[in-house]
């Protein structure tokens, strides 16, 4: 029972780690300096985004800019799917059982005065892969809000989608929606706080009697 009672210990001590942890940016791709609008009106969006090293992510918010004539607030509106393979199908179809499926929400909360779709809690993503982030109608009003977007410089880890005959294509080569992705990079359990653990366990009376009658 002790030695239940020890692994339980150290279990919690590596989760207390986890849930001390903060939400913080990701990555993010905003240049100011030269940015550009992409499409207005009712359109699917996406951009494919290449996580740094670190992780696994969880606990992850997503949003896009507006642009009204200079970068806005934050954007979220409408469904956002994330794939880990590239789609260019219908958008109609665009659904959990697409290849590549990790996760959806409609679910947004406020960020500053803009907004931010939140992915739901038991969405992971791993650092170094490239994921897909895909919006299936962003219902902007004409010639009033625009998304954001970047020419130049570019984001080099993934490449802007946007909507063509009903389909989803490789948007222009060079540009990149303005976008922001954070969440809480869960580190590995710390060498210390595991050594801890396997200590209290191999000190145990339960150990120590085992050792011995093999002796």
């Amino acid at each position: 029972m002790k030695r239940y009672a020890i692994t339980i210990l150290a279990t919690f001590l590596m989760c207390s780690c986890v849930n001390g942890l903060r939400a913080a940016t990701i990555i993010e791709a905003f240049v100011p300096a030269t940015p550009n609008a992409a499409r207005f009106g009712n359109f699917g969006f996406g951009q494919s985004i290449t996580l740094p090293p670190g992780g696994p992510f969880t606990e992850l918010t997503f949003n896009l800019y507006e642009w009204t004539g200079g970068v806005g607030p934050a954007l979220a509106e409408g469904q956002l799917f994330v794939l880990s393979e590239e789609y260019l199908g219908p958008i109609a179809d665009l659904s959990n059982s697409t290849p590549g499926f990790i996760a959806s929400t409609e679910i947004t909360q406020t960020d500053g005065v803009g907004a931010e779709w939140v992915l739901p809690v038991t969405t992971t993503l791993a650092g170094e892969e490239t994921y897909y982030f895909l919006v299936n109608a962003l219902n902007l009003p004409v010639n009033t809000i625009s998304l954001a977007a970047s020419t130049t410089p570019n984001y080099l880890g993934g490449d802007y989608y946007d909507q063509g005959f009903l389909t989803y294509r490789l948007g222009g080569l060079n540009t990149d929606l303005l976008f922001e992705l954070s969440g809480i990079g869960i580190p590995e359990p710390s060498s210390a706080v595991i050594a801890f653990g396997v200590t209290l366990v191999l000190r145990s009376p339960h150990s120590r009697r085992r050792r011995h009658v093999l002796a």
